[in-house]
């Protein structure tokens, strides 16, 4: 608000500059004009209005860049809320009484994942293998003729990036990430091919950077929609083909973003 303010506090004083400038001095505006301390001297109007035009381009960008960041950061807390309302109603199972326990390491079967996964991914300059696990949602919604489900998952990558800056050739970047996701299975639950899609947060340690890319934060979102299929006598296992994006939604820049196309089989626990 202050910057908008003061865009049309400038925009306002070089328009009607010129007779105020007048009426308050008795001078006519070519007279020389005694600026604030700190303030170059300018020697007509004409020049206050050439320094002030610079000032008023400068501050409408910034408002521009503001209010983008603000829809964008808006946009991503939307998706993020309702994926996570989502997975409030499916919410973790319930802790089992003490004779469901594990009896090995003594673990409630709840906190046990449901799939384990490796993946492998290309980007342009960069390459990753991601291992994780995932833990099912007891929930899910009749939708379009099928079936909607979800599931929370957790993820450890590495990336080898491409560089060409003299010292090195390549760059080794950790990815850790937590996402929601949703599928849709429509022929019913487990059975035929699936469509999933989920946004979720990561953190590249060290920041990510590329030949030609580099990141301006640690934290970036991660979205990716898949096309997936069962495999195996009795579909335990699942193989899926990812695309997946990466960038921090304009928290901060540069912000290039990278965007991997995925491998991924999983099985059952």
């Amino acid at each position: 608000m202050h910057l908008r303010r003061r865009v049309c506090f400038v925009a306002g004083e070089i328009r009607r500059g010129p007779k105020r400038y007048r009426r308050v001095t008795g001078r006519p505006c070519n007279a020389s004009v005694q600026p604030a301390a700190g303030w170059p001297q300018v020697q007509s109007f004409d020049m206050v209005r050439r320094l002030d035009r610079p000032l008023i381009a400068v501050a409408l960008r910034a408002l521009r860049l503001r209010l983008r960041l603000r829809l964008r950061l808006r946009a991503a807390a939307f998706a993020a809320a309702a994926l996570c309302g989502l997975a409030a109603h499916a919410g973790p199972a319930p802790v089992p009484a003490p004779a469901q326990v594990h009896a090995r390491g003594r673990v409630p079967a709840a906190w046990h994942a449901d799939q384990v996964f490796a993946q492998a991914g290309a980007a342009r300059d960069a390459q990753a293998l991601v291992v994780g696990a995932t833990w099912h949602w007891h929930w899910q919604r009749p939708l379009w003729g099928g079936v909607l489900t979800g599931y929370w998952e957790a993820s450890f990558g590495r990336w080898n990036s491409e560089l060409d800056d003299g010292a090195r050739s390549s760059a080794w970047v950790t990815q850790i990430g937590m996402t929601p996701v949703l599928r849709w299975h429509p022929g019913g639950k487990g059975r035929g091919w699936f469509l999933e899609g989920g946004i979720g947060a990561n953190a590249l340690l060290p920041i990510y950077r590329s030949r030609d890319k580099r990141f301006s934060t640690t934290f970036n979102f991660g979205d990716h929609i898949a096309l997936g299929w069962p495999v195996g006598r009795d579909g335990s296992q699942e193989l899926m083909l990812r695309i997946q994006h990466f960038s921090n939604a304009g928290i901060r820049h540069p912000n290039p973003g990278e965007d991997f196309v995925q491998l991924r089989f999983s099985w059952r626990m």
